[in-house]
């Protein structure tokens, strides 16, 4: 069973035993190896790493139970854990019954008197979450087969009437031979087959994960997921799928745009007097930690590379914990600028919502790790906005030996011009398309420099702001005609 590591702990059968009280008290900052006793079983759980946890509720954690490396899930919320226990042992019998492949369970009981309520699985080896394989991808091509499997999967859970209320990627887990799905707490029981509307705003969710600019492989998958059905296809059916699938996008942002300033599973938010931290949890560690409480270092060093030195911004690349990161310092130019700025959002915190906003649809940009704010008296001022480096020339330097009789430039561009328009499906627009911001690697287009995008909030307003994109985004190609008509051939 595969979701989100949050830490990494020793398997010691020296681990103590924790209580209830004790595990009420486990936050994701505070997570150490512990054992627990079973009521009714002589082979005690010895906790390795914590997949996911909500605290002071339940917990997913890798674990050792009887000589064997297993999954546990651990309920143990005041007044509810009984209720969530029973739901998820109602939705793995939901799926045995009608043989849709899922983790085995092992044992199911208690501990603490039965304030914990335990779920033991197996653990599936080998395997990847769908969400896992989706972002590794080359190209659609490469994982089309998976995605025809899976959604004919989805299509034979609707006619058992089983529908997964909190589907995701992460809910299938992929092997060479199988696809299991997981978290039976998510699983609603029909009493007959999925009616047509159930069916696809269902499938809507599920489309709804795979980003922007998959619109032939929905359609191609749409097919296949009607033909599993016996359906004809109307357009009424069309129509109803792709107004349910704009209506599950809106939701999943307005959903993750609250996760991204919070603390979760993913993330770490830290409120001080002096500053605002934000930051990806997966890169927490001691140098890290250093570098938060003191970003202006990474300036100062001689071994960091300036990429920008301006009024406005300050950009260096560095290197940390084996990786490397940029990190763009938004400036005060003078006191009124600061006074213009310090109750208003800041660039930094901007530019790490807009980021996740792209990352969560799929556009490609430089993957955001941390913000970071300095305040005084309440008042924002400086901040930093921390990212993933990539090693790519831009396009204007990839472009710059371009050749009309080499296909793969063609291929490039147009890329570089569906990024574009796949901004608009999200209601966004760069703002700033110059060269510089738009980097080439691995011949697929990433985008950068996002605290001039602009989100538009009606159909008029974008268009006009998608056309002045294009000619701001034209401009670029003044000395290099040849390269020009392409893009041009494309726009028209």
């Amino acid at each position: 069973m595969a979701t989100s590591c949050i830490k990494s702990m020793d398997n010691s059968p020296q681990a103590p035993d924790i209580t209830w009280k004790q595990l009420q008290k486990i936050d994701r900052d505070n997570i150490e190896a512990f054992k627990l006793s079973l009521i009714d079983n002589p082979d005690p759980l010895f906790c390795e790493t914590v997949l996911r946890i909500i605290p002071g509720k339940r917990l997913v954690t890798l674990a050792n139970w009887a000589d064997r490396d297993v999954v546990v899930k651990l309920f143990y919320e005041p007044g509810k854990a009984n209720a969530h226990f029973e739901r998820e042992l109602n939705g793995i019998n939901a799926l045995n019954f009608y043989n849709v492949p899922t983790p085995k369970l092992l044992w199911k009981g208690s501990a603490q008197k039965n304030k914990i309520q335990v779920l033991i699985f197996e653990l599936i080896q080998d395997s990847l979450s769908l969400h896992d394989i989706w972002q590794r991808k080359k190209n659609i091509e490469e994982v089309m087969p998976l995605m025809r499997a899976v959604t004919i999967e989805l299509a034979t859970q609707h006619v058992s009437g089983i529908e997964q209320s909190d589907l995701h990627l992460k809910n299938f887990l992929i092997t060479q031979k199988q696809i299991y799905t997981l978290d039976g707490g998510s699983i609603i029981q029909h009493e007959g087959v999925l009616t047509k509307e159930q069916s696809l705003n269902h499938l809507a969710l599920f489309f709804s994960q795979l980003g922007v600019g998959t619109d032939n492989l929905r359609q191609e998958l749409f097919k296949v997921y009607a033909e599993a059905r016996g359906w004809q296809i109307k357009t009424a059916d069309t129509d109803y799928l792709h107004d349910a699938i704009e209506q599950w996008m809106v939701k999943r942002w307005e959903r993750f745009s609250k996760k991204i300033q919070r603390s979760s599973t993913d993330f770490v938010r830290r409120d001080q007097f002096t500053s605002l931290i934000m930051y990806d949890r997966a890169y927490h560690s001691p140098a890290f930690q250093e570098f938060l409480k003191n970003p202006e270092a990474v300036f100062q060093n001689p071994e960091s590379k300036i990429l920008k030195a301006g009024r406005s911004s300050t950009v260096v690349q560095f290197r940390l914990d084996n990786r490397q990161l940029v990190v763009k310092r938004y400036n005060m130019k003078n006191l009124f600028h600061r006074l213009r700025r310090c109750l208003r959002k800041t660039r930094a915190e901007y530019s790490w919502t807009m980021a996740q906003r792209l990352r969560l649809f799929c556009v490609p940009t430089a993957r955001p790790i941390a913000f970071i704010e300095k305040h005084f008296l309440g008042f924002r001022g400086k901040s930093y906005f921390v990212m993933e480096a990539i090693d790519a020339p831009h396009v204007g330097e990839y472009f710059s030996p371009f050749r009309s009789d080499n296909d793969n430039f063609v291929l490039v561009a147009e890329r570089v011009m569906q990024l574009i328009k796949n901004l608009t499906q999200i209601n966004l627009t760069h703002g700033d398309l110059k060269k510089t911001n738009i980097l080439i690697k691995n011949d697929y287009p990433v985008l950068i420099d996002l605290d001039g995008m602009t989100e538009h909030f009606s159909k008029f307003r974008l268009n006009r702001a998608y056309h002045k994109e294009l000619k701001r985004f034209m401009k670029n190609w003044d000395s290099q005609p040849t390269v020009k008509a392409v893009f041009e051939k494309l726009i028209e």
